[in-house]
């Protein structure tokens, strides 16, 4: 018997494409599960960040019902009386503005007049608004400062040594007065500051003290005794200070409408001038100008001159009131003196 082999029936290629075609499917459907993952988790990312931003609407709906009437109420009322200071402030600062044109409005308006008797910062006249006290205080200064190298010049020192010199000059009583310290300028400096600006001397009160600067003080003495009674005086200190040197200029101020004075008073100015002169030296020069008594701005008569100096006689000439002007000076320079020789190195 002779056994014969059969073809199968089932074809490779057949066979093949079923493999194929699963395959396929299974890759189809895994691709699809990676899109839908993503898209769930994109889902779930996006129904996350609602949930916050519900969440914060939430709580800030919360925080706004916890703000009452009574409480906007009040807050307004704040804003309001802010508003209402912030225009008072505005209002009188335009005030203060306002009094500062009138007073140089008035005072160009009559200087003219007074520049052919008196040099520019020589006369002046304080009013009672506060910008423009502060102003007037330091254009009067300031002039003063400017005008130093003048002064020097109109009275001159002959030597660079030590010198003194007292002159009655046409009813003024003019001062100058020079020193050679061995010191530094910076330390004759912080000791003209404390002399002239830090504290009032005995007698001395200031003026108008919150209104300034540091550098600049404004104050008043008596310089009436018991012959004449009281004789207020206002005066007006301040201090320049350059790498090597300083200079404290004062004044006496002539009328003042805030803090008036009585109808005598004194013209009188002053220059102090500290400059390095050479390694640990420095020179120091002073300038003081001072009127005879004064009444309504003239030359007081004899018998008051005579009671403010002391004399017994109210008859005495004018020759013993030069006489008593220049002792007067010897004794200002003395002390001027004795201030020098308290400066001490630091």
């Amino acid at each position: 018997m002779t056994l014969t082999k059969t073809q199968s029936t089932i074809s490779p290629i057949a066979h093949n494409k079923k493999r194929m075609g699963a395959k396929c499917r299974n890759e189809y459907q895994r691709k699809m599960q990676r899109i839908y993952r993503r898209a769930e988790a994109e889902e779930r990312r996006r129904l996350r960040m609602s949930v916050v931003m519900l969440e914060s609407c939430l709580s800030m709906q919360k925080n706004l019902q916890m703000v009452s009437w009574k409480d906007t109420a009040q807050a307004l009322a704040e804003d309001l009386e802010s508003a209402v200071e912030t225009n008072h402030q505005l209002r009188a600062q335009i005030q203060e503005q306002y009094e500062l044109n009138q007073f140089m409005y008035t005072y160009l308006s009559t200087m003219t007049d007074k520049v052919s008797q008196l040099e520019p910062w020589q006369y002046q006249s304080l009013p009672c608004s506060n910008a423009a006290r502060k102003i007037t205080l330091q254009w009067i200064t300031q002039q003063m400062y400017e005008n130093t190298n003048v002064m020097i010049q109109m009275y001159p020192f002959p030597t660079l040594q030590n010198y003194a010199n007292v002159a009655v000059i046409d009813n003024t009583l003019v001062l100058r007065y020079q020193r050679i310290l061995p010191l530094p300028v910076d330390v004759v400096t912080q000791a003209y500051t404390a002399n002239s600006l830090s504290f009032p001397h005995h007698g001395e009160e200031d003026l108008d003290a919150k209104l300034l600067d540091p550098s600049l003080v404004y104050r008043r003495r008596d310089i009436g005794n018991v012959n004449t009674g009281p004789i207020p005086q206002n005066f007006v200190q301040r201090q320049f200070v350059n790498a090597d040197s300083s200079i404290v200029v004062s004044r006496n101020v002539l009328n003042d409408d805030k803090h008036p004075m009585g109808s005598l008073t004194r013209d009188v100015a002053g220059w102090a001038i500290a400059r390095a002169h050479g390694y640990n030296t420095t020179i120091v020069q002073e300038i003081w100008t001072m009127s005879t008594l004064l009444s309504h701005m003239n030359v007081a008569n004899s018998d008051v001159q005579a009671a403010f100096y002391g004399f017994k006689c109210a008859d005495s000439k004018f020759v013993d009131i030069y006489k008593a002007m220049y002792n007067e000076g010897e004794a200002f320079l003395n002390a001027r003196s004795v201030f020098l020789d308290s400066i001490h190195p630091l």
